[in-house]
């Protein structure tokens, strides 16, 4: 962590330096009054600030019946706080169902980009109307990708456990999950 502080520390050196070497090779001092009022340029070719927020949802899924929203809000460098809602509504079925789910992904390059892993849990009631809920943790690994313009994808997939039965301990609580999402950041 402190290497790649100071990494980037002698970066934004090395670009301050430089944008000033190329302002004097450019034309010399414009004052003291110009200089204050434009500095050294660097502010007109900064990167804009980090996204703070991302919505997401799965087009493809609305093809096939399965409807979807996800929030995540940034909280430190590298986490999140993700919630997300479904209803599925399987073309050519009679079956119905709503998911529920919460999660921190924690990105190991930086937000929104990059390889992550995301604890959380989940509540999911699918099927007819005597189906019964499935509750407890999950863990998924992924890959998010985001674009300059800061739209994005992700896509992730993991394992989770119903927890209703926990005495009983049997394969039969465990369930796959996953998800694809496309997105914008803000």
């Amino acid at each position: 962590m402190a290497i790649s502080k100071g990494l980037s520390a002698l970066v934004l050196l090395a670009v301050f330096f430089a944008a000033e070497a190329r302002g004097e090779a450019a034309g010399g001092d414009e004052g003291p009054c110009e200089d204050a009022a434009i500095g050294s340029g660097l502010a007109r070719h900064a990167e804009p600030a980090p996204p703070r927020w991302n919505v997401a949802s799965n087009p493809l899924g609305w093809l096939v019946g399965l409807y979807g929203a996800s929030g995540t809000v940034v909280v430190a460098a590298h986490l999140g706080v993700r919630a997300d809602v479904n209803y599925y509504m399987p073309v050519a079925t009679e079956s119905r169902g709503f998911e529920l789910g919460a999660g921190l992904p924690i990105y190991l390059e930086g937000i929104f980009d990059g390889p992550f892993v995301e604890p959380g849990v989940i509540v999911r009631r699918y099927g007819d109307g005597d189906a019964e809920a499935i509750f407890g943790p999950q863990l998924l690994v992924g890959w998010q990708l985001i674009w300059r313009d800061r739209l994005n994808a992700a896509a992730a997939i993991g394992m989770g456990r119903d927890i209703r039965n926990a005495r009983e301990s049997s394969r039969a609580n465990l369930f796959a999950n996953g998800y694809v999402r496309f997105g914008y950041a803000f």
